[in-house]
């Protein structure tokens, strides 16, 4: 606010300072018409330099705008783009229709190929690893965003993440397998996926008007 007050202060002694010589320079033009010539051709000589420097500002300030434009429609094409392509990691996540049937059952106990099953589409197990399918390839994807659009999604991320870690580190063949929090955190996680989808969904129809 200081440095505001500060320019516009400045602005007005310049002002004044130039209203002072431009005074000066008519009342001399004016008395020495020959030498100087008349006043009006000093008025019409400041117009014109006036009219060059008013064209000059406007023409840079419309680049500024059309840059400034350029830029913002370059950032919506790519953000849309990231949309699309957590679209496409949605598509492989299609879990196991038996993980609905036994939540929905209120089971209680699964044998260890219905375990298998229930995760099947959001876990990949072998011998290797085990991995959360599809999740670091959409985590790059939004980390890659503006971070007010990183924001829309994070939440979900971060829950799916830790909840299926949970997931990850049971161990299928143990006689004590707490099923109910396996299901549960299963189904949590299709709805946090599902919320993703949804939010993509209207994020996309909202920016759609700039493609």
């Amino acid at each position: 606010m200081k440095e505001k007050t500060k320019q516009v202060g400045i602005g007005v002694c310049y002002g004044l300072v130039g209203g002072g010589v431009g005074l000066i320079i008519l009342a001399v033009a004016s008395k020495n018409q020959n030498v100087y010539g008349t006043v009006a051709d000093w008025v019409s000589g400041i117009g014109t330099i006036a009219t060059v420097v008013a064209a000059i500002i406007i023409a840079k300030k419309t680049t500024q705008d059309n840059m400034a434009q350029a830029m913002l429609n370059k950032s919506i094409e790519l953000y849309i783009e990231d949309l699309r392509a957590i679209v496409g990691c949605l598509s492989e996540l299609e879990h196991n229709s038996l993980l609905d049937t036994i939540y929905r059952g209120d089971v209680l106990e699964l044998t260890e190929t219905e375990r298998e099953e229930a995760e099947k589409g959001i876990i990949e197990r072998n011998k290797s690893y085990v991995e959360i399918i599809g999740y670091h390839k959409m985590s790059t994807i939004i980390y890659r965003m503006p971070e007010k659009k990183q924001e829309l999604f994070k939440p979900f991320m971060d829950e799916i993440s830790k909840d299926l870690n949970v997931v990850m580190r049971m161990n299928l063949e143990d006689e004590k397998f707490n099923v109910k929090m396996f299901l549960n955190l299963l189904k949590k996680s299709v709805d946090n996926y599902s919320k993703i989808r949804d939010k993509v969904s209207s994020e996309i129809s909202e920016y759609s008007v700039f493609e």
